[in-house]
Parts: C-alpha cells; sequence; structure tokens
C-alpha cells in the first residue's frame, strides 16, 4: 500500500487529519439533526399551543352554536403569518368554522391520523390536529396548516454556520497535526534505530538515550533500557527455574497417583449412589403405579358423566393433587383436591384422603357436599391425632366437591379453601368456598360453624371448573411471573368456548408456553364439567 511507503511523520499527518474530518463531519451531521429534532418539537409544541388557545377561546361559540364568532376569532390568526389554514370541527370532524391564508377558496382535506401521530411534516407544510376537551368530554377538533418557510430558513442558516465552524476548525487542527507529529515522529524512529541494532548484533548492553522528561517518551525510553536489563536477568533466572521444575515435576508425579487412587474411590461412591438412586426411582414409579391405579380412568369418569374433562399433571412420579367421581342414580359427584406438599409426601396425604372420602360416600351413602366435607375434616383430624393433647401439624387438604342433578341442572357446592368457577357465555360466577383447609386447626369451625352448601341452577353452555392453585402458581411467561388467579379466570372464561374434548389441550397448549424452558413448580389438576342439555 502506498501509505506504508510513507515516514511514520507523514502516516501520522495523513491518518489524524482523515480522523479529525470524518469526526467534524459527523459531529456536524448529529448537530444538525439534533438541531432540526429540536426545531421541529418545539413548532409542534408550539402549533399544539395555539390548537388549545383556538379551542379554549371558542368554548362559547361552540356551545352556542355561533360559527359567526368562531370566524371572527379565527382571522386573528392573521397576525402570525406562518398559519396558512385553521379550521375548527366539531367531535365527528365537519368544519364548524374555517380560516384560511388569502382570498382564494381552498378544499381541506383532514385525514383520521398522521401514523399514529396527531401531526406530520410535508415538504413545506406542518399539519396537526388537536382534541379539545372540556369537562372530560371532547368538544371540538382544531386543524392547523402552517407553513415551513421560516422554518427552513432557519435551517439554512445554521447549516451555513455549521460549514464556516467546521472548516475553520479543520484548518486550525491541520497546523496542530504537523505540530504533534513532528514531537512524536523524532523519538521513535530513535527508538527503532536502536531496536533494530539490538536484534542485528545481539548487544543487550546497548540502551537508548534516557530522557530527563516525565512525559509518554520519556517513560517509554526508561522503561525499553529497564526492559533490557530484565532480560539479562531473567535469562540466568530461566536456568534455576529448569532445575526448579524438574523437582515439581517429581511432585506432581506423586500428586497425580494420590488423584488416581481418589478418582478410583469416587468411582465406588458413585456406583453405590447410583444403585441408591435406581433403588428410590424402582419405589417411586411403584408408588406412582399404585396411585394411578387408585384414579378411575378418564374412560371409567366418561361413562359416569361424558361431557368433562381432566388435566392431571403431577410435578414428580407422584402427586398430592387427586380428583374423586362417583355416580348414584342421578347424582353426578366429582371433586378435586390439593394435599399438603407434593412428590411422595403430598401422594401419601392425598391415598389418605382418598381412601376417607371413599369411605364417606361409597360405604356411609353421604352424597351432601357440605357434610361431606364435615366427615372428611374430622376424619382426618383423628388419622393424624390432631387434637389438644398432641402435637399439630400442617398436614391437610383443600378441596372442592360437587354434586350434580343430572335431571334437573342443579349444582349443590361445598368448598375447604378451594372455590369452583362456572363460565356462562362471557361471565364467570365464582362460588366462594370456606376459608378452612380439611386437618388443620379445625375443632371449633367443625362443631360450632360447619361448612356452606351453595345450590346453583345451571343451565344449557354453562361449564364447572374444579382446580387446584399449581396452574395459577406456575412461574413462566416473558418476565418468569407467576400466572396468577386473575390471568387464570381470563383463560378460564376463553377455555369454555372451546368444545370439551378440545378445551383440556387448550389448557395445556397455554400452560407449556407460559413455562418454556422453566421447571413445573407444582401438581396441577383442573377438572371442567359441560352442561350439554
Amino acid at each position: 500500500m502506498i501509505i506504508n511507503k510513507l515516514s511514520i511523520r507523514k502516516q501520522l499527518v495523513l491518518l489524524i487529519s482523515i480522523v479529525v474530518f470524518f469526526a467534524l463531519f459527523f459531529a456536524s451531521v448529529l448537530i444538525y439533526n439534533f438541531t432540526v429534532s429540536s426545531f421541529k418539537q418545539q413548532l409542534v409544541k408550539d402549533s399544539q399551543s395555539i390548537a388549545q388557545m383556538i379551542g379554549v377561546n371558542n368554548q362559547s361559540a361552540l356551545a352556542f352554536n355561533d360559527p359567526v364568532v368562531a370566524r371572527e376569532v379565527l382571522e386573528k390568526l392573521r397576525e402570525n403569518p406562518s398559519i396558512e389554514v385553521a379550521s375548527l370541527l366539531t367531535p365527528s370532524r365537519s368544519v364548524f368554522a374555517n380560516y384560511i391564508k388569502g382570498e382564494r377558496p381552498e378544499w381541506i382535506i383532514i385525514r383520521n391520523n398522521y401514523k399514529g401521530k396527531n401531526f406530520e411534516f410535508s415538504k413545506e407544510h406542518l399539519e396537526l390536529v388537536s382534541d379539545i376537551i372540556f369537562d372530560g368530554q371532547k368538544i371540538a377538533v382544531v386543524y392547523l396548516k402552517i407553513s415551513l418557510v421560516d422554518f427552513k430558513e432557519q435551517l439554512s442558516e445554521l447549516m451555513r454556520v455549521l460549514m464556516f465552524v467546521s472548516l475553520a476548525t479543520y484548518v486550525i487542527s491541520l497546523f496542530g497535526i504537523v505540530l504533534i507529529s513532528k514531537l512524536l515522529a523524532s523519538p521513535i524512529l530513535h527508538l527503532a534505530r536502536v531496536i533494530k541494532k539490538i536484534s542485528i548484533e545481539k548487544d543487550y548492553a546497548t540502551r537508548v538515550d534516557e530522557l530527563d522528561s516525565n512525559t509518554e517518551i520519556g517513560v517509554l525510553y526508561n522503561g525499553f533500557n529497564e526492559m533490557l536489563k530484565e532480560i539479562e536477568i531473567r535469562n540466568d533466572e530461566i536456568i534455576v527455574a529448569f532445575d526448579a521444575i524438574s523437582e515439581q515435576k517429581n511432585e506432581i508425579e506423586d500428586q497425580r497417583d494420590y488423584i488416581e487412587e481418589q478418582r478410583d474411590r469416587i468411582e465406588d461412591q458413585s456406583q453405590i449412589l447410583k444403585k441408591w438412586n435406581e433403588d428410590i426411582m424402582d419405589s417411586l414409579n411403584y408408588a406412582k403405579t399404585i396411585q394411578n391405579n387408585m384414579l378411575l380412568s378418564i374412560g371409567k369418569v366418561k361413562e359416569m358423566y361424558k361431557d368433562l374433562f381432566i388435566l392431571f399433571k403431577p410435578r414428580d412420579a407422584v402427586s398430592g393433587d387427586f380428583y374423586w367421581f362417583d355416580r348414584m342414580n342421578e347424582q353426578f359427584i366429582f371433586s378435586a383436591a390439593d394435599c399438603t406438599g407434593h412428590g411422595v409426601p403430598g401422594a401419601m396425604i392425598s391415598i389418605v384422603g382418598f381412601n376417607i372420602l371413599n369411605q364417606i360416600i361409597k360405604y356411609r351413602q353421604e352424597y351432601d357436599p357440605h357434610k361431606i366435607l364435615h366427615q372428611l375434616d374430622s376424619e382426618i383430624i383423628k388419622f393424624f391425632r390432631k387434637d389438644e393433647h398432641s402435637n399439630r401439624s400442617d398436614d391437610g387438604m383443600d378441596l372442592a366437591i360437587c354434586s350434580l342433578d343430572t335431571e334437573t341442572n342443579i349444582l349443590y357446592y361445598a368448598g375447604a379453601n378451594n372455590s369452583a368457577y362456572i363460565v356462562r357465555g362471557e361471565e364467570l360466577i365464582e362460588l366462594p368456598c370456606d376459608k378452612h383447609s380439611l386437618g388443620t386447626d379445625a375443632s371449633d369451625f367443625i362443631y360450632d360453624e360447619g361448612f356452606s352448601l351453595m345450590q346453583k341452577q345451571l343451565i344449557k353452555g354453562d361449564t364447572i371448573f374444579l382446580y387446584s392453585d399449581g396452574y395459577m402458581d406456575q412461574f413462566g411467561g416473558p418476565r418468569g411471573k407467576k400466572f396468577m388467579k386473575k390471568r387464570f379466570k381470563e383463560l378460564l372464561i376463553s377455555t369454555a368456548k372451546y368444545p370439551i374434548e378440545e378445551q383440556k389441550d387448550f389448557l395445556e397448549d397455554t400452560l407449556r408456553e407460559w413455562i418454556g424452558d422453566l421447571e413445573q413448580v407444582d401438581d396441577i389438576i383442573i377438572i371442567g364439567v359441560k352442561i350439554t342439555t
């Protein structure tokens, strides 16, 4: 390249002058663009103020439907020669009063919007539309068409000033560049000659002339001389270090033998842990089989009532959530339960709750939801020995249970800290629960208050949803937040629009998209029952 044939001094002058030129050029462009943007913003702000003033001054004319007074107010805009058109419009955008600069008539075309703004710049004009609000209502719309002649004259003057300042700055910079290059190049050339001599003659005793200066060149000279001294010293140190490395090599070999011994011990421990893990997983899988056999299959449930779905997603191999279905003549009973915890502890409580629920409904033949909860609460307390003489624990469950009369479509509901929803068209009806978990601090509640029974007449098209809190507590989405109850309600309204056989897929797809790459945090169960007759 031609630049490589030039001296260092000339290269410095050329490169620095190019950098300064482009720096001045881009700085001028940025200043110009920033100023243009500022001018435009100020012009829009001033125009909006004029539009608001027009609206305020014409409130009486608008109130009394007097366009003559409005035109008289608009005529005062002749004092501002930049305003070519000013129109006062009704909220429906029909013309109430006009001001047009000059004598000739002009068609006024006002667009509904300007690319999402209330104004737009063309080559010659600024067009602006501003709503006039009074007492919270839009009473008028002001349209302004403003000439940009003065605006362009200001920009032309700015361009001339920037060009003059940039040219003057560049000329001054050239003189400075020539002077700086002379100061920098001479000592660098001297240092290059010394380095060349050392590389050819291998004479490390050679030194550059020391400078009694704190400048960068002085520091460079002194540092270079110090480096030559260090090279001589390091050569001797390398020999000593070589012997030390040999000794370290022997030590490293001994350490390697020790590490290999430890590795073999770790591998043995790893095999033991692997066997333990296999045993644990076998036990979990067997427990999962037991729990799956305990719960009815969807096929068996649909033999009782066909228009339903079950979304059941345990977090681990076994679940702390469970569902329960049974039918006695016209009474279809269904329930969703959320036991304390998840995994093995939750699954153990769910098995206890499931079996007690079987005894109450199938063997004791208790079909009233609130009475079922009453007995279930008592039995859980007895099972875990929760009384005034024993230690209390937090083992329990939240449960909602419904009994649907399939002949009359009357729904009977009771809930222990777990409500139910009915979606009717675009409306979501919440069936409130008693704020009490089964099996926890219950004695006063059981014997003094009892559980509430709610009765609801359903109509064709209604969908009843029972659920646990796992779906609402799931983290995900773009910000890794919880799904939350409000979003869950909106989702159920959207879900109910689909046929019952598609609702489960819709909920699963939404959950999968929400979780993304995160992990499921809790067991999830949702039951949907649709009224079709």
